[in-house]
């Protein structure tokens, strides 16, 4: 006779197993009624006993005294859950259709892990790396890595935000950059006036005195829209226009500063870049710096501070260029 109805799902068997939490004493109670002890398999931290040294009677379970042992479960002897997905770890790789499961349908692993594929085609999951790496091929036959990004990928350093502070500074300035970039933002500026300085530390601690520095400023005047410069062959540090927060521009200023061979000791470091600010009048001043240093030396930290008072407000980023 024919089947009247839907197809019934195709079906898998597996031994139902309870697993007891903690137990201690002779009684228990299962999930399952049973008729005698043979009905179920008992294992006592992982050894299984024999059928004799236990009872069973429907729904309750009788041991000998159980102190404090670290597991207990039975399986269910006969007794089977049905069921239409298959059990775990029961599927293998031939009874999964080539090009059948797709990278959507693959975990990612982790937290902050992908997946990749290594030259046999097989998927791997990798990282995750840490802040500033990027995912590269490591060669034929391996699966691809987090490493250190390189060929001039921008890595933010350290930033530092000023809230009437007697200073503000960025530090982690280490060989495995080329070159630097500092943007002073958010309007550096001083509580009463004062000049802020941009110094430079090696391991040995902050430059000082004459004789550090060779700088070249040019900016719009502040009283027509021509360039005046000045040129210093003996500062100890970079001059940074600022003012009074209380007027309309208040002197306060942005900085992009690159500065190269920071840290190689094989050549004098080096420094471009520009300033743009505003004088109390709201009037826009600025234009390009440029300074040497007078000898070879290995950078490790920036500073600014203020000839008086503190810094109201900015924000000093470093970036380091990596190694092409």
């Amino acid at each position: 006779m024919a089947y009247i109805g839907n197809v019934p799902a195709e079906k898998y068997s597996a031994l139902t197993q309870q697993t007891f939490s903690s137990p201690t004493g002779t009684s228990f109670t299962l999930d399952q009624s049973c008729t005698n002890s043979r009905d179920i398999a008992l294992f006592i931290d992982n050894v299984r006993q024999n059928p004799a040294s236990y009872t069973v009677s429907g729904t309750s379970l009788t041991t000998s005294t159980i102190s404090s042992p670290s597991t207990m479960y039975c399986l269910f002897n006969g007794r089977t859950t049905e069921t239409v997905n298959p059990p775990d770890d029961s599927v293998g790789t031939a009874k999964v259709s080539d090009n059948a499961i797709t990278l959507a349908k693959m975990a990612g692993g982790t937290d902050g892990q992908v997946i990749t594929y290594d030259a046999s085609g097989d998927p791997v999951a990798v990282g995750p790396g840490t802040d500033g790496q990027v995912l590269t091929s490591t060669g034929a036959g391996s699966p691809p890595a987090f490493e250190d990004a390189g060929g001039g990928a921008f890595n933010l350093i350290a930033s530092a935000t000023a809230s009437s502070s007697s200073s503000v500074e960025v530090t982690g300035m280490t060989t495995t950059y080329d070159s630097y970039l500092l943007l002073i933002s958010r309007w550096i500026h001083a509580n009463d006036n004062s000049q802020c300085m941009l110094t430079f530390s090696t391991a040995s601690g902050y430059l000082s005195g004459s004789g550090v520095l060779c700088q070249h400023s040019t900016r719009v005047g502040s009283d027509s829209e021509s360039y005046e410069s000045n040129i210093n062959s003996g500062v100890g540090s970079l001059n940074i226009p600022v003012g009074s927060a209380g007027n309309v521009g208040g002197e306060a200023s942005t900085m992009s500063l690159w500065i190269h061979n920071a840290t190689s000791n094989l050549a004098f470091p080096m420094i471009s870049g520009t300033v743009t600010y505003m004088d109390d009048a709201g009037v826009a001043q600025g234009g390009p710096v440029i300074a040497s240093f007078k000898a070879k030396q290995i950078l490790t930290a920036l500073k600014i501070t203020p000839d008086a008072g503190t810094i109201t407000s900015g924000r000093m980023s470093l970036y380091g260029i990596a190694h092409a």
